[in-house]
Formats: C-alpha cells, sequence, structure tokens
C-alpha cells in the first residue's frame, strides 16, 4: 500500500500553477534506486474510535525473491530481488511484551531465534507468524562485509 497511488483531493488539492486553481491530483511513490537493505515495518498497533489495540493477523510475506521492480521508475536497469535475512517479533499487548528476533546466517543458511540470553536453532516455517514485527531484507547482488 505505500507504493498505491494517492488522489489529492478536497483540502489536500495541490495549487496548479498554470490555471491558478487547486486541482485534484494523483500521487505515487517510486524507486528512483534500488538500496542494497530494505527495512520493512508492519503495522502492529491502531488507534479508532474504541481506543488502540494491537493487530495479530499473520502478513504473508516472501523469505527469498521479495521483487520490488513494479515500483521503480526504471525497472529494467536494476535488480530488485532481495531475500530476507531478519525478522524482529513482538509478543504481548500495547501495555507490556517481549521483542525477540529471527536471524539468517549468511555462511550456513540457517534460521537461529535470539531471546534475551538464549539463541537457538529454528526452522524456516516458523518465521512466518503474527508476531512479525519489522523485516530486514538484502538486495540478492548485496554482499556483507568481511
Amino acid at each position: 500500500l505505500f507504493f498505491k497511488d494517492e488522489v489529492l483531493s478536497s483540502r489536500d488539492q495541490p495549487f496548479c500553477s498554470f490555471c491558478g486553481k487547486k486541482q485534484d491530483q494523483t500521487e505515487s511513490i517510486q524507486l528512483l534506486k534500488a538500496p542494497d537493505i530494505i527495512i520493512i515495518h508492519l503495522k502492529r498497533f491502531e488507534s479508532d474510535d474504541h481506543g488502540n489495540r494491537k493487530l495479530t493477523s499473520t502478513v504473508a510475506f516472501p523469505l527469498e525473491d521479495l521483487d520490488l521492480s513494479q515500483y521503480t521508475s526504471n525497472p529494467t536497469t536494476q535488480q530488485l530481488k532481495y531475500h530476507l535475512y531478519a525478522v524482529v517479533n513482538h509478543t504481548g499487548t500495547l501495555d507490556s511484551g517481549h521483542y525477540t528476533a529471527y536471524c539468517k546466517n549468511p555462511v550456513t543458511q540457517t534460521w537461529h531465534e535470539f531471546n534475551d540470553a538464549k539463541v537457538s536453532s529454528i526452522s524456516e516455517q516458523k518465521i512466518q507468524s503474527p508476531a512479525a514485527y519489522v523485516l530486514f531484507y538484502n538486495c540478492v547482488n548485496f554482499q556483507w562485509a568481511q
């Protein structure tokens, strides 16, 4: 939804310097240059007329080959495929909770859970969960510093 076209109308209408009036306009966001790292923050908290609440729906996200080429101004010239390498998780409520992290070892390609002072191996199937909060992707061609 971050890249979805948005119509600026009503109070958000921009001033048209050509006709001298405010006009509806469509606005969109595109990537001009592919970043090496992408961090995606999932909306997990919501405020409405009934107060604040935590969102716990499972969000499907790819572990490999996240393709952002449709969101760039020139998709044919850049490699825009990304692999997930870490996830920050939040369990609990708005008022209290606990953070853990899943991280992929770049050498062994295995996943590990970091939970306070405890580190354990986990299966790839555990990565997508209702606790996923922040996703870290690196470009397929990205090389970690040695």
